[in-house]
Formats: C-alpha cells, sequence, structure tokens
C-alpha cells in the first residue's frame, strides 16, 4: 500500500526543509537601548572654571578662548552614550579671532545706543540681514568640531532657509500675537535636524507642529492668567487707592511675584520643547533618541541654579552646570545603538568660529 505520509526523522520529526513556517520563524530581537551617562565631578570642573575665570581675568579676556575649548572638551570628554565619549577639536585661536569680532560688534552696537539711538534702530534692518549668516555658520561650525566614536557631524543648512525660519516667520507671527510662534520653533527645529548629519547618517525630527504647541500650554495659560490678574491687581490698585499719582508697595509686591511666575512657565516651556525635541529626534532609520525628563523637575534645576550663581557672584555656577547635566544625560537614551556600527564618515574643516561667537554674544539661542 502506498503511503502518502512525509518523510521524517530518526526521531520521527520533519526534517528541517519540511518543517512547518512556525518553527522556522524566529522573531526579530528588540532595539538595544543605551542611556547617556554624565560622569563629571564638580571638584574638577570647579577647578577648570575657576582657573579659566583667573586667566581670562589676567589676559583681558584673551584666554577666554582657551577656556571655552578646555571646557567644552570637558563635559563631552565625560558625557558617553554606549560607554563611547564625545570630542570636541575646535580650535582656540578660530574661537579667539570670532570673539574679537563678536566683542567688536557688541561694542559698536552698544556705543551707537549712546552716540545715536536711531542710527541703533536703523541697523535692525541690515542685522536681520546677517543673522541668517550667524545662525547657519554657527551650527556649521560647532557640527564639524564634534565627533562620536571617530566619525564626525557636519551641518548643510543654507541662508535663505535660515533666513525665512528665522527672520521672516517671527515676523508674521506678530500680526497673529504671536500663535504661530510654536509652529515657528518647530519648523526651526525640524530644519536644524534635517540640515545635520552624523557621517553617512541624517538626523531627523518626527514630531508634528500640534505636538510644539501643547509644550508650549504652560506659557500661554500662565501668560493669560497674569494679563487677567494684571489688569485685576491695577484696577483694584486705582479704585482704592486715594493717591493717584503713585502706586502702592503691595501693587508692586504682585508685579514682582507675577513677574517670577512668568519666568518660571519661561523655564517649564524652554523644558517641554527640549525633551519633545530629544524624543522625536532619529538617527537615520532604526535609532531614536528617547528623553524621560521631568519639564518641571528640569524647569526647578534651571531656576534655583540661577539663583545659585546670583548669590554666590559665580562661584556655584560649576555646581549648577554639573546638577544640569546630570540630570539631563539620566533622563536621555538611544535605543537601536547597534546600527552605529555601519556609520562611516570622516571630520571636514571646522572653518571660522566669528559666526558662533557673534551669536552667543547677541544671545542668539541655537542647537538642541
Amino acid at each position: 500500500m502506498h503511503d502518502d505520509s512525509p518523510p521524517t526523522g530518526h526521531d520521527g520529526t520533519p526534517p528541517p526543509d519540511l518543517a512547518p513556517p512556525e518553527a522556522a520563524h524566529t522573531d526579530t530581537p528588540p532595539p538595544r537601548e543605551a542611556g547617556f551617562v554624565f560622569t563629571g565631578d564638580t571638584g574638577e570642573y570647579f577647578r577648570i572654571w575657576i582657573v579659566n575665570a583667573c586667566l581670562s581675568l589676567v589676559t583681558l579676556g584673551i584666554w577666554s578662548a582657551w577656556a571655552k575649548v578646555r571646557t567644552t572638551q570637558y563635559i563631552r570628554a565625560h558625557t558617553t552614550l554606549d560607554g563611547m565619549p564625545f570630542t570636541y577639536d575646535a580650535n582656540p585661536l578660530a574661537i579667539l579671532r570670532g570673539r574679537i569680532l563678536a566683542v567688536t560688534a557688541v561694542g559698536v552696537w552698544t556705543a551707537l545706543g549712546y552716540v545715536a539711538p536711531a542710527a541703533q534702530l536703523l541697523l535692525l534692518v541690515p542685522a536681520a540681514f546677517i543673522v541668517p549668516w550667524l545662525i547657519t555658520a554657527s551650527l556649521r561650525f560647532n557640527a564639524r568640531v564634534t565627533t562620536y566614536r571617530n566619525v564626525g557631524f557636519s551641518f548643510s543648512g543654507g541662508y535663505g532657509d535660515a533666513f525665512g525660519l528665522f527672520i521672516v516667520a517671527p515676523f508674521l507671527s506678530a500680526f497673529t500675537l504671536y500663535l504661530l510662534i510654536p509652529w515657528v520653533i518647530f519648523r526651526q527645529r525640524a530644519w536644524q535636524a534635517e540640515k545635520t548629519a552624523w557621517g553617512n547618517v541624517g538626523l531627523a525630527l518626527r514630531a508634528r507642529a500640534s505636538d510644539f504647541y501643547a509644550a508650549h500650554l504652560p506659557a500661554i495659560i500662565t501668560g493669560i492668567v497674569v494679563a487677567v490678574s494684571l489688569f485685576a491687581v491695577m484696577g483694584l490698585t486705582y479704585a482704592g487707592a486715594g493717591d493717584r499719582e503713585s502706586m502702592p508697595p503691595a501693587f508692586w509686591v504682585a508685579v514682582g511675584f507675577l513677574y517670577l511666575v512668568v519666568l518660571f512657565a519661561t523655564l517649564v516651556t524652554h523644558a517641554a520643547v527640549t525633551r519633545l525635541t530629544l524624543d522625536s529626534l532619529w538617527i537615520g532609520d532604526q535609532a531614536r533618541v528617547h528623553c524621560r525628563m521631568d519639564p518641571l523637575r528640569y524647569a526647578w534645576i534651571l531656576a534655583t541654579n540661577a539663583v545659585g550663581t546670583l548669590v554666590s557672584l559665580g562661584l556655584l555656577y560649576p555646581w549648577g552646570e554639573i546638577r544640569r547635566l546630570r540630570y539631563l544625560a539620566a533622563g536621555t537614551s538611544v535605543s537601536g545603538v547597534e546600527t552605529f556600527d555601519e556609520v562611516t564618515g570622516s571630520r571636514a574643516a571646522a572653518g571660522s568660529a566669528a559666526g558662533q561667537e557673534i551669536a552667543d554674544a547677541f544671545d542668539i539661542e541655537l542647537g538642541f
């Protein structure tokens, strides 16, 4: 009699080529996740900071370029991801040249404010065309002097995009009572990510504009509440004051309190936007950054660091910076780090640091 049953091995099991699909299928392992670790020490950082401050003072600021490189190198060397540190290879001479230009620009701008205020206002027009260059030059310089796993970063953003995102869009948002600001910040962050690459792998910000509006809710709600409260306080003060020429001390106490509330809400919003930006950042198509820090906690750290630095005349700044970096690193990680072995690339020439230094001098916030 003919046997239609499939052939079996000596132990009665089907041979490998005839095994059911379920038996041959293996689950794909989940992406490996590694956290950022910051190992900086307050004592070490304070020694570096105080020596740099003294040398910068003695050399009338010339040492400040070397101080910046030394400080940044310490922070990068003590920031590791998957056991590998970041590096910062900026040339102090390039930073010094850029800093001289920055000091000159700030000096001319400040002097015009005393000598010819109208001329200072007129300079806002050409300044609007210079700022996009400062932004692209700063981002390009910072990327090129940073490496990870011996692979450099690069930035390819152009002047036209920077002009539209940092000049035109904020200007137009004024006509919407600045309701477009969260969208503007979303587009700025997305552009910075899309134009940044690590070796042969590009970055991407996979977020939505609605996410940035949600991150700005603390500032929006606080602004509305403070505006209403301020009008109410003014109305009650005017109604109860016999002398309309001066305001009672209670009014200024209330104004001061509301001002502090706005400041803290701004810090919370900054923290929320930072977390959202990091948590939406992808490295290629398989590696993703995760950020789990608490915005309220991070805002509290920023606020208390500022107070500590102020009351200590700057001596507590190193303690505050180490505290901030430890918390930020502890809440940030990357999944898919196993794909980093496939990233290749080399470092490009850093170029001029003028854009970065002038942007820092005018307090233009850049980067992630």
